[in-house]
C-alpha cells in the first residue's frame, strides 16, 4: 500500500496506529507528494542531467533574469523595480505557482510576465536544474507510461488529507489513481480547493464522516464536536451550553499566553494525557516559537519542534560581520565583534590567517535545510527508490572516514557532504561543475545524512586528532610555542580584553592605512616607553603588550587588506569567488557558509551588485542556524504550524494567537500578479486557475478547521490581550466569535468574549507575573512569587517566617534580598559601601592608605561627592568602557585634552626660543607660531578620533583657535607673572609631554599625604614669588572666594603646597589659581591664596578622607545633585539621594565630618 500525507509524520503516525491493533504493516509505503515525484523522477533527471534546485537558488536564477531582462528594456511594468532586492523572492514564488499550475508564456500575455517566464525556463535549461514543477511534470509523465515500471506504481493508494492546490499535482495523482487498483481519499472540512482537484481525480461523491459522538441527540453532544460540525456553517441550531472541553482564554502578551499554554498542558498532563497526545498549533510560528520554547522549558515539559528550533549562527555572523567591517571603512568595533564570536581559524607559523582554499576546493553542497522536498530521501520508507536506476547513472558516493584533501578542517567538510576526494586516500577532489553533476545526478546523495556523515567525521578528529592519525601541524611561531602562548585559542584571538584595549589605546577606528599607522605608532610609543621605565613590572607589563600587538597585527591586517572597499562593485560571481576565499581564510568551520555561497551559483553573472545588496542577500541566511527537530517524537508535546494537523488527531489541541493580523492574517493581493489578472487568466486556462483573495480567506478559515479537526478531547484557543512590542491593546480575532457560535449557537459580542477569555486565563493577570495560587504555578520562580502576592493579603502575623524557605533554597537569593533589605534600613551596613569589612578586605584596603600610596588630587574631589565613588575611582579604579569610533564633535574633555596640549606645546617653544614673556610687541609672533602648533596637534587629534563630520571638526577648531589667541592676547598684557614651568608634573609615569623639571616620586605634604600629578602651568612673579594655574575649559562653576570649595575644588590648594615641595629652598608660594581659559568660562580667573586658611582647609580635607580610609568607611554618601551625571549609577542604583537623605542615620561619626567637610569654603 502506498499512503500519501501532507507529511511523512502524519503517514507514519497512522501506520504505527494500525500496527498497534494489526501487529504488523509490511509493504506500507509512506510519503509526501513531493517525495513520490523526486522517486518517480529521478531516471528521467538522471537521463537528463538535471538536478533539483532550491528556492534559494531558484530566485537566483530570478536575479540573473531581471537583470538580463532589465539591460535589454523588457521587464515592462517591472523596471521601476527592477534594482529591488526584495523582487527576485516575489517573482520567483509567482513563476512557480504559475508553472505548478501548468501555465505557459502564452497563458500570461497580458501580465508582463510571459518574457520572464520564458526566461526563467531558459536559464532553468541552461543550469541543467529543475524546478518543484518539472520534477512533478516528469513524474507525471512516468506515472502515465504503461510501460514504465516502479515499485509504487500499481499500489492500493491512500490519500491522507493530502493538500492538493495545483494543475501539476492533480495531474500526477490522477495518473497514479489511474494504475491503483483500489485508491481512497481523504479532505479535511473546509478545503474547498483540494476537493476541487480530487473530484476531477476521483469522479465519484465524496462521503462525510462525522466525529465520534455527532449522532448524540441535540443538546447532548459536547461543545468540541458542535464546534467541529458547525464551524462556518450559517445554519441556525439550537442553543447550546459551553462545556470545559472547549476554552478559550487570554493573556497579558504572547509571552505571557505561552505560560498559560504551559500551564493547561500540565494540568492535562495530570489528568493521564501523555504529552505526545498534545498539540501546539501555531498559525504566526516566527512570533511564538521563542516563547513557545521558554515557556514548555520552565514547565519542564518535552516539546517536539516540527520546524525546529532557531540558534543564532557565530560561524554565519562572523563572516558577515566582516562584511560590516568592510562596509565601514574597517570599522575596528566590528573587527572586534568578528574576533569576539569565536570563529578565527589557526593561524599560520608566521602569525597570519592560513591561505585561501583554492576554487575546486571550496564547493560545498548547499545546508540539508536548503534542500527541497523533492531531494529528500523517506527516512522511514523501507522501499529502494533507486532500484530501476540504469547501470550506468554513475558511482554512487557513499558515507567515508577516510581520505584526505589540505587540512583537517576541510577534509572535514567536504567528507561531510560526500565531494571532493574519493573514498580513496589521497583521490584528487574534482571541480565544482564535476562535484555537482556526478554528486547532486545520483540519486543516492538523497540517503546521505549530512549532518550525521559530519558528526562521524568530527567524532573521528576528535578522538584522534587527524583522520588519518598524522600529527597535528603546529602553527605557533617559535617564540610562542616556548611560552605556551598561541595567538589563536580555540577560535579566539588571545586575550580578548587585552587586544581589546590595544584598538582603543591605538585609536584604530576606520581604513586600512589608519590601522598600519595607528598600530605602528602604538607599537613606536610602547617601546620608547620601554626604554624609559624602571620598574620589572612595567617592562612585563609593555613586553606583554607588544607581543599581543604583534599577534593582532599578524593576524589582522592581511585579513583586511583582503575585505572589499565599500564602493566596490562586482558581479555575483566575483562575489561569489571571493567571499568563498574568505571564508576559508577566516572562519574555522566554513561549511555551512560554503554551502550558502554554492546555492547562490546560478547568480554568477548578474551584476555589477555593491557590498552592501550582498550582505542584504547573505544576513537573511547567515544570521540564525536551524537546529533540526530529533527524529522521534514520542513523549514530546508536538509544536507546529496548522499545516501539520493535516492527518494527524490528538486529545489535547492548544491554538495561541487568535489575534486580528495574528489568526486570521491580514489577507493581501500577491503584488506580481494581481487578482484581475488572475482571473483573466482563469478564464482562459479554467483548467488550471490560481489562487485569489478569495482562495486566501478560505485558506485562513481552512487552518482553523486543521486546528480544531485535530483536537478529540480538548480544544483550547488563547490570544494576547496586549501587543507588547507596540505597548497597546490587541483585538481578538472574529474567529473567537464564530468558535463560541458553533459551540452554543448563538453569536456573542466582543465585549462579552474579552470578558469570559480573561476569566478563562485566571492565572494570567497582567499586574503580577504569577498565579493567583501557588500550585498553579509552572516553576519554582511562579510558585515563589505566588506565595509572596498571598502574603500581601494577610496580616503580618500571620505571615512571618512564611517566605523564609527562599532564603534556605538559593543562596544568591537570599544574599541578593538581605542586600537590598540593609540598604534601606536606618542603621549603616556592608551593604551601603566599603563598611566594617573582614579582615581580608581590611587587610587589602592597607595598601590605599596615604602613606602606602599616592593620590591625585582629581581622585581626591570625587570624595567629596560621595565617598564611595572616590572608593570606586581610586581603589577598585572602575571607568566607563572605551570603544574605537569615530566621534560626531569633541565633547569636553576631548577639548580640554586639545587645549591643554597646544598650551604646552606652544609655551615650550616660545620659552626655547627665548619669546617669553609674552609682550604686546611679541603677540603677532607669538600668535603665528600658536597657530602653526594648533595645526599640530589638531591634525593629531584629527587622526586619534576620526571626526565623522568635517565641517563640524573644522568649526570646533576654529572655536579653539578663537579661545587661545583671546589667551595670548590677555597674556601679553599681563606684565607681573611670568610663566616658567609647563606641565610640570610629579609622581607620575614617564611622560614624554612634561617639564624638564618634573620629578619622579610623588611629593609628599606635612597633612600626610602623598600626591602625584601635573601642573599645567607655574609663573613667576617680579617678586620672586610663584604660583600654581590649573587651566579649566568649561563654564564657571567655583565661587571666587571658595579655598576647597567643600572639598570639590582642591588642585589650586594642593598644587600650591606641591610646589613648596619642589621649588628650590627659600622659594615663596604666592597661590594656586583656576583659570578659565575659553570664552566658555569667560576666561575667569579664581586665585586661591596659599595662607594659614588654605593650609588648614587642605589639611582637613586630607584629615577626613585618610579617617574614612583608615576607618573603613567609604559609603555611599553622595551630595545633592552627584549622581545624576555619575558614571557608576549603574553600580549603586538610581535611589541613593533619597535613601541617605531621608533614610539613613545621621549621628554617623564619617557622615558627620563628611558633611563638615562639605560646608567648607
Amino acid at each position: 500500500m502506498l499512503i500519501l500525507g501532507a507529511s511523512v509524520e502524519a503517514a507514519n503516525e497512522l501506520v504505527c496506529a494500525v500496527v498497534s491493533k494489526r501487529r504488523a504493516a509490511f509493504g506500507w509505503h509512506r510519503l509526501t507528494v513531493g517525495r513520490l515525484a523526486a522517486a518517480l523522477a529521478t531516471p528521467a533527471l538522471v537521463t537528463r542531467g538535471l538536478v533539483p534546485a532550491g528556492m534559494l537558488a531558484l530566485e537566483a536564477l530570478c536575479a540573473r533574469v531581471i537583470d538580463g531582462l532589465h539591460r535589454r528594456g523588457d521587464l515592462g511594468r517591472f523596471e521601476p523595480v527592477a534594482d529591488r532586492p526584495g523582487l527576485p523572492r516575489a517573482l520567483a514564488r509567482t513563476l512557480e505557482e504559475a508553472r505548478l499550475a501548468g501555465l505557459d508564456a502564452a497563458s500570461l500575455t497580458q501580465t508582463d510576465l510571459d518574457r520572464v517566464l520564458v526566461a526563467f525556463e531558459a536559464e532553468l535549461d541552461e543550469a541543467c536544474l529543475a524546478d518543484r514543477a518539472l520534477v512533478i511534470e516528469l513524474a507525471a509523465e512516468r506515472a502515465r507510461d504503461p510501460e514504465a515500471k516502479h515499485p509504487l506504481l500499481g499500489l492500493p493508494t491512500l490519500m491522507l488529507d493530502l493538500p492538493v492546490g495545483f494543475a501539476l499535482e492533480r495531474d500526477l495523482l490522477a495518473a497514479l489513481v489511474a494504475r491503483s487498483p483500489d485508491a481512497l481519499a481523504t479532505s479535511p472540512a473546509g478545503d474547498a480547493r483540494s476537493a476541487r482537484h480530487l473530484d476531477q481525480i476521483f469522479g465519484v461523491p465524496w462521503e462525510r464522516l462525522r466525529p465520534p459522538g455527532a449522532e448524540s441527540p441535540a443538546g447532548r453532544a459536547s461543545s468540541l464536536i458542535r464546534v467541529q460540525e458547525r464551524l462556518f456553517d450559517e445554519a441556525n441550531e439550537e442553543p447550546s451550553k459551553l462545556c470545559d472541553d472547549v476554552r478559550i482564554l487570554s493573556a497579558p502578551g504572547e509571552s505571557r499566553e505561552c505560560v498559560e499554554v504551559a500551564r493547561i498542558a500540565l494540568k492535562e498532563a495530570a489528568r493521564g494525557v501523555p504529552f505526545d497526545e498534545m498539540a501546539i498549533f501555531l498559525r504566526a510560528p516566527e512570533q511564538y516559537r521563542a516563547h513557545l520554547e521558554e515557556a514548555l522549558r520552565r514547565a519542564g515539559i518535552p516539546a517536539h519542534f516540527a520546524q525546529g528550533t532557531v540558534r543564532p549562527d557565530p560561524t554565519g555572523r562572523a563572516l558577515l560581520a566582516l562584511l560590516t567591517c568592510a562596509a565601514e571603512n574597517l570599522s575596528a568595533s566590528r573587527f572586534a565583534e568578528y574576533l569576539s564570536l569565536g570563529q578565527v581559524p589557526d593561524v599560520t607559523a608566521e602569525g597570519a590567517p592560513p591561505p585561501a582554499l583554492g576554487e575546486g576546493e571550496r564547493w560545498v553542497p548547499p545546508d540539508e535545510e536548503l534542500i527541497p522536498e523533492t531531494m529528500l530521501r523517506d527516512p522511514f520508507s523501507d522501499l529502494d527508490l533507486d532500484a530501476d536506476l540504469d547501470d550506468d547513472a554513475g558511482p554512487k558516493p557513499a558515507r567515508r572516514k577516510g581520505g584526505r584533501s589540505g587540512s583537517a578542517y576541510k577534509d572535514r567538510w567536504l567528507r561531510s557532504s560526500g565531494t571532493g576526494p574519493d573514498a580513496e586516500r589521497g583521490g584528487p577532489s574534482s571541480a565544482p561543475s564535476e562535484a555537482a553533476r556526478e554528486g547532486q545526478n545520483d540519486p543516492s546523495v538523497f540517503r546521505d545524512d549530512p549532518a550525521g556523515a559530519l558528526d562521524e567525521s568530527e567524532d573521528a578528529l576528535d578522538e584522534s586528532g587527524d583522520a588519518l592519525g598524522e600529527p597535528p601541524v603546529d602553527s605557533r611561531r617559535p617564540e610562542e610555542a616556548m611560552d605556551e602562548d598561541p595567538p589563536v585559542v580555540d577560535g579566539t584571538l588571545r586575550a580578548p580584553r587585552r587586544w581589546e584595549q590595544i584598538l582603543v589605546n591605538a585609536a584604530v577606528i576606520g581604513g586600512l592605512d589608519r590601522w598600519r599607522r595607528r598600530l605602528d605608532g602604538y607599537e613606536n610609543e610602547l617601546r620608547l616607553d620601554l626604554t624609559e621605565v624602571k620598574e620589572e613590572r612595567d617592562v612585563e607589563r609593555i613586553q606583554r603588550t607588544l607581543s599581543d600587538l604583534d599577534a593582532l597585527r599578524r593576524f589582522a591586517l592581511p585579513l583586511l587588506a583582503d575585505l572589499p572597499r565599500p564602493g566596490h562593485q562586482a558581479s555575483w560571481g566575483d562575489w561569489l569567488n571571493r567571499l568563498g576565499a574568505l571564508a576559508t581564510r577566516a572562519l574555522r568551520r566554513p561549511e555551512r557558509v560554503l554551502g550558502v555561497l554554492a546555492e547562490l551559483t546560478p547568480m554568477a553573472r548578474i551584476g555589477p551588485v555593491d557590498l552592501n545588496e550582498v550582505r542584504i542577500v547573505l544576513a537573511a541566511r547567515l544570521t540564525e542556524l536551524l537546529q533540526p527537530p530529533p527524529d522521534r517524537r514520542e513523549g514530546r508535546l508536538f509544536v507546529a504550524p496548522i499545516e501539520a494537523a493535516r492527518g494527524r488527531s490528538f486529545k489535547a489541541v492548544f491554538v495561541p494567537g487568535l489575534a486580528e493580523k495574528l489568526f486570521p492574517q491580514k489577507v493581501m493581493e500577491e503584488p506580481i500578479l494581481r487578482d484581475a489578472l488572475r482571473r483573466k487568466i482563469a478564464e482562459v486556462r479554467p483548467d488550471a486557475p490560481l489562487e485569489t483573495s478569495d482562495d486566501r480567506v478560505a485558506r485562513e478559515r481552512l487552518a482553523l478547521h486543521l486546528a480544531v479537526g485535530a483536537a478529540r478531547e480538548r480544544l483550547v484557543v488563547s490570544y494576547p490581550r496586549v501587543d507588547m512590542d507596540q505597548s497597546r491593546p490587541r483585538v481578538p480575532s472574529f474567529y473567537g466569535l464564530e468558535l463560541l457560535r458553533a459551540a452554543e449557537g448563538r453569536l456573542p459580542g466582543f465585549g462579552e468574549l474579552i470578558r469570559r477569555a480573561e476569566q478563562g486565563g485566571g492565572a494570567a493577570r497582567i499586574g503580577w507575573p504569577a498565579p493567583a495560587r501557588p500550585q498553579d504555578a509552572i516553576d519554582a520562580a511562579e510558585h515563589d512569587l505566588a506565595l509572596l502576592e498571598t502574603l500581601f493579603h494577610q496580616p503580618e502575623e500571620q505571615t512571618i517566617g512564611t517566605a523564609r524557605y527562599l532564603l534556605s533554597v538559593n543562596p544568591h537569593l537570599a544574599r541578593a534580598l538581605r542586600f537590598r533589605a540593609r540598604r534601606w534600613f536606618s542603621s549603616w551596613t556592608t551593604a551601603d559601601g566599603l563598611y566594617r569589612p573582614l579582615p581580608e578586605a581590611r587587610e587589602a584596603l592597607q595598601a590605599h592608605t596615604f602613606a602606602a600610596r599616592s593620590f591625585s588630587p582629581t581622585a581626591l574631589q570625587h570624595f567629596a561627592a560621595c565617598p564611595y565613588r572616590f572608593f570606586l575611582y581610586a581603589v577598585h579604579k572602575l571607568s566607563p568602557r572605551e570603544v574605537p569610533e569615530a566621534v560626531e564633535e569633541m565633547n569636553p574633555l576631548q577639548r580640554g585634552s586639545l587645549v591643554h596640549e597646544a598650551l604646552y606645546e606652544v609655551l615650550v617653544t616660545l620659552r626655547n626660543q627665548g619669546k617669553l614673556p609674552i609682550t604686546p610687541d611679541s603677540l603677532d609672533d607669538a600668535r603665528a607660531e600658536l597657530d602653526r602648533v594648533l595645526d599640530g596637534v589638531a591634525a593629531r587629534f584629527k587622526d586619534e578620533l576620526a571626526p565623522a563630520i568635517e565641517r563640524v571638526w573644522a568649526d570646533g577648531i576654529a572655536s579653539v583657535r578663537a579661545d587661545l589667541r583671546e589667551w595670548l592676547r590677555r597674556a601679553s598684557e599681563d606684565d607681573e607673572w611670568e610663566p616658567i614651568h609647563f606641565e610640570l608634573s610629579f609622581g607620575l609615569p614617564i611622560r614624554r609631554s612634561r617639564d624638564r623639571e618634573s620629578v619622579e616620586e610623588p611629593v609628599h605634604l606635612d597633612s600626610g599625604v602623598r600626591l602625584r600629578g601635573s601642573i599645567d602651568l607655574v609663573e613667576r612673579s617680579r617678586q620672586g614669588a610663584v604660583r600654581a594655574t590649573d587651566y579649566k575649559t568649561g563654564r564657571v562653576r567655583t565661587d571666587r572666594n571658595a579655598i576647597v570649595s567643600g572639598g570639590e575644588t582642591l588642585q589650586p590648594v594642593l598644587y600650591a603646597l606641591v610646589l613648596e615641595k619642589v621649588m628650590p629652598p627659600g622659594t615663596e608660594v604666592h597661590s594656586g589659581r583656576l583659570y578659565y581659559c575659553t570664552s566658555a568660562g569667560g576666561f575667569t580667573e579664581v586665585p586661591i591664596l596659599l595662607n594659614d586658611k588654605a593650609r588648614a582647609a587642605a589639611a582637613e580635607v586630607v584629615g577626613t578622607i585618610s579617617n574614612a580610609i583608615d576607618q573603613a568607611a567609604l559609603l555611599a554618601m553622595p551630595a545633592e545633585g552627584a549622581c545624576t551625571h555619575c558614571d557608576y549609577r549603574a553600580v549603586c542604583g538610581p535611589y541613593e539621594e533619597l535613601r541617605v537623605g531621608k533614610f539613613k542615620r545621621r549621628d554617623l561619626e564619617q557622615r558627620r565630618r563628611l558633611e563638615q567637610l562639605r560646608r567648607l569654603t
